[in-house]
């Protein structure tokens, strides 16, 4: 193997290991500038993905919030079945510890919206195993382990290619990550799908795993000497992807909904919605007289935090999992949950105007509000429910802004304010959260809460 081969996979192997351990921000507006430096000098939409490596625990409350209403998903979401209250967890129980773990995965394996593979490749005390794969016609998602023998230690995986062997074709670059121990890794690779191509039925995969002698695991500079590392060769395992996969089409809605950010003119103009995945495209006014330097800039502040989705009472955040800027707007790829049939779907994005908070003082311990302006108490309801919980309800017309409740201050400790649950009434026009403080944190008799203005934009 010549040196400049060796670096070549030791670069590979050091960029996977970083995409376990999430990207720099540095690295994603770097990204993000020259796809929209590119996109000034093209006429067509251009899309540079950059992975966001986090979940979000809570929603921000910092966001505009799109409401995603029930009816045009239920066309495309399937039935519940008996089959759906089966463990599909089992023997995928590692899978959960992932470091890119998201919403996606775990609302197809509950639903039994999984086909395990369990099929291996093995060579020179090197061993991959395809355990399972997730797909609808946008992505695929690989679930993997690799194991070696005691003659070495595992880095990671460095390499997953994915072929449709029907066609010859090499898919898409796998994004993704995973952990191990000195012996053992488990990853996951998500490849992008072309909808507008023939569905793939027999596929293989091609992985690659970096290794390292024993004890070298454990030293600092592993991964940068290239004479260090080892590689097996390329494992490779053949299996045909179950039809179930392609029966769930992709619905795609025009909301057009227009708002305002910074005084820039947005419209959601489309949303896509498919088990594994949700894409929002926000088109800009006026796209052609910005500069690149007022598009990295709006693109920071239009970056969502996730969407909150309702489902049987409770709320849960899909996370942001990638974004991409073009010529004439911005594009955000979404965790998925959609078998889990939600009644509501908000995208929360930045607030119209920054700043703009009101304070409010609670009884956190005898469950009562101490003070509450006028401005807030115009707009809703803020009490404490049965379970004591804050509950915040409010009437909201369509295009007009709202509040929610956001960190609140308790003596010198700012503390997080978790959403628990978020509904919205279509026919009342009327929109309830319960709020939980963070578990473990003090609170006192005069806690100090925050209300912002947002805004709510409907989605048919």
């Amino acid at each position: 193997m010549t040196s400049a081969e060796e670096q070549a996979l030791l670069n590979d192997a050091e960029h996977m290991r970083w995409a376990q351990m999430g990207v720099n921000e540095a690295e994603k507006m770097h990204a993000i500038q020259n796809g929209l430096a590119k996109a000034r000098r093209q006429t067509q939409w251009k899309k540079r993905h950059f992975g966001r490596q986090f979940v979000l625990l809570a929603v921000s409350a910092a966001a505009v919030a799109v409401l995603l209403l029930a009816g045009p998903l239920q066309k495309m979401i399937p039935q519940a079945s008996p089959a759906a209250q089966i463990d599909h967890w089992r023997g995928l129980e590692p899978f959960k510890k992932l470091p890119s773990y998201n919403k996606s995965i775990q609302s197809a394996i509950q639903n039994g919206y999984v086909q395990m593979v369990n099929k291996s490749a093995e060579q020179d005390g090197y061993k991959i195993t395809v355990n399972a794969v997730i797909a609808d016609e946008n992505e695929l998602i690989l679930l993997y382990s690799a194991a070696t023998d005691s003659t070495q230690e595992i880095y990671n995986v460095n390499s997953v290619k994915l072929s449709d062997l029907s066609t010859d074709a090499s898919l898409k670059n796998a994004r993704g990550g995973g952990y191990g121990n000195t012996n053992v890794f488990y990853g996951r690779s998500t490849i992008e799908l072309d909808r507008n191509q023939s569905f793939p039925e027999q596929l293989e995969a091609d992985f690659q795993i970096a290794s390292v002698d024993p004890d070298k695991l454990a030293d600092p500079k592993t991964g940068t000497i290239p004479a260090d590392m080892r590689y097996s060769p390329r494992l490779k395992v053949n299996f045909s992807l179950d039809p179930k996969f392609n029966e769930y089409a992709t619905e795609t809605v025009y909301p057009n909904q227009a708002f305002t950010l910074d005084g820039y003119g947005f419209t959601l103009s489309q949303v896509e919605l498919s088990p594994l995945r949700i894409r929002a495209k926000f088109t800009l006014d006026d796209h052609e007289k910005l500069s690149i330097a007022e598009r990295n800039s709006l693109f920071s502040k239009l970056s969502p935090a996730g969407i909150v989705s309702q489902v049987e009472g409770k709320a849960e955040l899909l996370s942001n999992a990638s974004g991409s800027g073009g010529e004439d707007g911005f594009e955000y790829v979404f965790d998925s949950n959609l078998l889990d049939k939600p009644q509501s779907l908000m995208i929360r994005l930045y607030p119209e105007v920054r700043g703009s908070r009101s304070r409010i003082v609670v009884d956190m311990n005898h469950k009562q509000i101490v003070s509450i302006p006028e401005s807030v108490q115009s707009k809703g309801e803020l009490s404490f429910n049965g379970e004591g919980l804050l509950q915040w309800k409010q009437k909201v017309a369509e295009g007009h802004s709202f509040q929610t409740l956001s960190k609140f201050k308790d003596r010198d400790l700012e503390v997080d304010l978790n959403i628990v649950h978020s509904s919205f009434d279509p026919e009342k026009r009327e929109l309830t959260e319960i709020y939980q403080p963070s578990l473990g944190e003090p609170v006192s008799d005069r806690t100090v809460l925050y209300a912002e203005e947002f805004i709510m934009l409907k989605i048919k």
